[in-house]
């Protein structure tokens, strides 16, 4: 079930005239020609990210094979789009075509059926009521009645030193947004031209501003700007809209709707992603997840969301509104280990008996940090400020955070803005499974960062692989003194994207260097994905 909390969203029926299929290929082809040329694919900016963060071109960023998608559109497939993360192509066609040309193609290793010909619940959500704000908390004539929600997590300081966003691009995932484009509280985005993309995935469209009020909610608590009355977390970064999530049915298309979503925000040059969403059971019972699955490795969103996190952007991901429920967990992609999850509490930091509980299923501590999400102030479809309760709430208001922080920090990479905001969390020294770190302060984060007596990014050239290239079956990692006794989580991918190896070693060894052993390695290129404390590299290792 996704979590769109306090949902205003106007569902329309929506009637799928056909299966749509996500095609997996073998291989991609002209591979050394596009890691030559990454710009033929890759924005400016999205190049700059990866250079600033020590990020290769990697094979997943590369694209998909022309002459394969050619051959699907041969033999009677409609392509909407292709995923490079996932070497894929996401298309639309009759289930008898596809049986019958398409699924004995020797080019292809996997084909998984995400919506089925024809489905229409019938579903429409009603406009749910929301309380008019009910308690005034005004601090300047600036903030108004959102000074709370921000104050609590110190943005009033952030802003004090002129960290507004400027210069960061935020992409929000969502359900639509209603009126974004007419409200007072979002049309500087417009005037200043701070919008710089949207698009609706679910209906192949450059149109977003209908279908969902969420949206515009979420996008408010971030880029608000009435003096006044409501201000933002980051009203001066740039903004892209996309639409994801279809309300009027509940199928996992709309977890491979957010994969192109996230690719189409990294090609671009987006700095953060914004997701107030959250994935667990549909109206096909046999597409559930189960807890099992919130693993941190298994569903299409958390493998996309994980991807987005190894491009360099960091990904905000509200914890999902569960806790009361029967299924009480967090949901996906708020599983994912690369990624900012965040809970929701009050604005005395009691936490929300509705936020999730984590661990992940893996073990891991869920959520990261937490944030207001109880009657916070948002703005509505209509002009007017209402306030609401959500995981939802929570999230764009960290996302916010995490844009001044790195604003302030542009030497940072994106695993290293998440460890520092949360080490500032109030819950850091005993962090658990409710509100994970605790509620994060941008005055704490300098504070942090200007006391560090060691530069952070350093870590990352301290950890390494070696020899590299392997000779042999043994595979020696060495990590930086001050993060032995720390778990080690190891992934190794081979060219086409696939998990070949990976194990989780905790690590109790008196010792900077830990040996895995993986037999029966071909040779070849692999890419190696390491992770220990807060911190993640990413490798390129050859086995000879």
């Amino acid at each position: 079930m996704k979590f769109l909390i306090l949902s205003l969203i106007f569902f329309l029926s929506y009637i799928y005239a056909q299966d749509t299929y996500l095609i997996y290929f073998k291989d991609k082809k002209n591979i050394d020609y596009f890691y030559k040329n990454p710009e033929t694919y890759l924005s400016t900016k999205s190049i700059e990210r990866r250079k600033k963060q020590k990020i290769d071109i990697q094979y997943t960023d590369l694209p998909v094979y022309q002459l394969y998608l050619d051959t699907l559109q041969q033999k009677g497939a409609t392509i909407w789009y292709t995923s490079k993360w996932f070497n894929a192509a996401y298309i639309k066609c009759d289930s008898t075509i596809v049986k019958s040309n398409i699924a004995g193609l020797k080019f292809i290793s996997k084909i998984k059926k995400i919506l089925s010909e024809s489905t229409n619940t019938g579903r429409v959500e009603k406009n749910k009521k929301i309380k008019e704000v009910d308690k005034i908390t005004v601090s300047t004539d600036q903030y108004g009645t959102s000074f709370e929600q921000l104050s609590s997590i110190c943005v009033d300081a952030m802003h004090t030193k002129n960290f507004w966003g400027q210069g960061m691009t935020i992409a929000i995932t969502d359900g639509g947004f209603t009126n974004a484009n007419s409200i007072i509280f979002t049309d500087s985005l417009f005037s200043n031209n701070q919008i710089k993309g949207t698009f609706d995935f679910v209906r192949n469209s450059s149109f977003v501003y209908d279908y969902s009020s969420h949206g515009t909610n979420v996008l408010s608590l971030l880029a608000a700007n009435v003096p006044g009355r409501m201000i933002g977390v980051a009203p001066k970064a740039n903004y892209l809209l996309y639409r994801t999530e279809n309300g009027s049915s509940e199928h996992i298309v709309e977890e491979a709707n957010w994969l192109i979503a996230a690719e189409k925000a990294d090609s671009v040059g987006a700095d953060i992603i914004n997701v107030s969403l959250g994935y667990n059971t549909f109206d096909n019972s046999a597409d559930n997840h189960t807890y099992k699955d919130m693993d941190g490795n298994t569903t299409i969103i958390t493998k996309a969301a994980d991807l987005a996190a190894a491009k360099g952007m960091l990904v905000v991901v509200s914890m999902g509104n569960s806790g009361n429920s029967s299924w009480k967990y967090l949901t996906a992609p708020a599983d994912a280990d690369s990624v900012l999850t965040v809970g929701a509490v009050s604005s005395a930091g009691v936490v929300a008996g509705f936020s999730g509980y984590g661990p992940t299923s893996s073990g891991k501590i869920k959520p990261n940090v937490a944030a207001q999400g109880v009657q916070n102030v948002i703005s509505d479809i209509d002009n007017t400020l209402k306030s609401g309760n959500g995981t939802s709430y929570a999230a764009p208001l960290i996302a916010g955070l995490a844009a001044g922080v790195w604003q302030a920090n542009p030497n940072l990479n994106n695993m290293e803005v998440i460890q520092v905001i949360q080490k500032s969390g109030n819950n850091a020294d005993n962090p658990n499974n409710r509100v994970g770190y605790g509620v994060p302060c941008f005055e704490k984060v300098q504070k942090i960062i200007e006391g560090s007596s060691v530069v952070v990014s350093a870590f990352s050239e301290r950890l390494y692989i070696y020899p590299n290239p392997i000779f042999d079956t043994e595979i020696k990692i060495n990590i930086p003194t001050q993060e032995i006794g720390q778990t080690l989580d190891f992934e190794l991918y081979n060219t086409q994207g696939k998990l070949v190896f990976n194990t989780i070693i905790t690590n109790a060894q008196k010792t900077n260097t830990i040996s895995l052993i993986k037999d029966g390695l071909e040779k070849g290129f692999y890419l190696a994905k390491i992770k220990v404390g807060f911190y993640i590299k990413i490798l390129k290792i050859t086995k000879i």
